[in-house]
């Protein structure tokens, strides 16, 4: 069952806000959104040595997370938190990242701050309910899905069914 949730963490790991943004910004998140992760660590590194920026720190974070460079990718994330902490991709693509690493309680922490910044975060309770679960908190998992489930992520109907027979809201 564990790879069957973890697969789901892959479909829902990626959303990139764009409006408003400068054009590196926009730069960069297409060069991400066509898998030029090398591109973009390449240009946004350059571009982070002029001018601090958090959402290029999360964009190269992203590249480098895509790449398998988990360290690295958990360094920039932290930078683009530093820089804005009111976005809760950020929280939710650091708390994927320590996912991977098997950290369970640091990335329930930013699950649980990706849902306190935005309480229709229907991805962050998906995974926030698959750490639960890892973590031996059925009922709290169960939970989790469910909201996720009404927050319309159909997949999670399917975890439930599996993995919360006997839950009831």
């Amino acid at each position: 069952m564990a790879q069957y949730i973890f697969s789901i963490f892959l479909i829902v790991s990626a959303s990139f806000q764009l409006l408003g943004q400068p054009p590196r910004v926009k730069k960069a998140a297409k060069w991400v959104n066509q898998g030029k992760y090398e591109k973009t660590i390449k240009k946004t590194s350059l571009w982070l040595d002029e001018n601090k920026n958090a959402a290029l720190f999360h964009l190269r974070g992203y590249a480098h997370s895509k790449l398998g460079e988990s360290e690295k990718a958990i360094a920039d994330y932290d930078e683009s938190i530093t820089l804005d902490n009111k976005e809760a991709q950020y929280f939710f693509d650091r708390g994927y990242e320590y996912f991977l690493q098997n950290s369970s309680l640091m990335a329930l922490q930013d699950f649980n701050s990706a849902i306190q910044l935005d309480l229709n975060f229907a991805e962050a309770f998906l995974n926030r309910g698959t750490v639960k679960f890892q973590m031996g908190d059925e009922r709290g998992a169960c939970s989790d899905w469910s909201t996720a489930s009404s927050l319309g992520i159909a997949l999670a109907d399917e975890i439930i069914a599996v993995n919360c027979p006997s839950y009831h809201d």
